[in-house]
């Protein structure tokens, strides 16, 4: 769903954003900040359309280069850095615990997809899901967001009754 708010000054004031801009601008926006750097490290999946996006602006670039300006001759993607890092800072128990949490959350989420019938309300699955783990001797990880049509995209949704 699409944010329904009418200006991008909205959403800076709501989610105390510095600077924000509406998605139609995003390839000017990517030109004025692509330009000026020499490395580019990003975290954004080789297929997904804003890779693309920034690869074709560099092409772009590379191919009608102006004197002074310049685009990144360096692509990183940081995901296998930053796992690498992520992984060398646990030892064996804690991988152990992570990878049992995973699949208690997996668990409950099939569950949850299982239990979840038209008429429920959004407080009725988060009802579900805390019942999931209350039965199974686990507790949350981390507080769930349970958030329906519109809401779903706001990712510190507030819980409504609707579904």
């Amino acid at each position: 769903m699409e944010w329904q708010a009418t200006h991008v000054s909205e959403v800076s004031k709501k989610f105390v954003i510095k600077k924000c801009d509406y998605i139609s601008n995003l390839e000017s926006v990517l030109k004025v900040y692509l330009e000026k750097s020499k490395s580019l490290y990003h975290s954004l999946d080789e297929n997904s359309q804003s890779l693309l996006l920034v690869k074709s602006i560099i092409k772009n670039f590379n191919q009608t280069i102006e004197e002074g300006k310049s685009s990144p001759s360096q692509i990183f993607s940081l995901d296998t850095l930053v796992n690498e890092m992520r992984l060398k800072f646990k030892n064996v128990n804690e991988i152990k615990a992570m990878k049992h949490a995973a699949k208690i959350s997996a668990n409950a989420h099939i569950n949850l997809m299982k239990k979840c019938k038209p008429g429920m309300t959004e407080k009725d699955i988060e009802t579900e899901l805390r019942y999931f783990f209350n039965t199974n001797r686990s507790v949350e990880a981390y507080p769930s967001i349970v958030a329906s049509g519109k809401n779903s995209c706001v990712l510190h949704y507030i819980e409504t009754m609707m579904l």
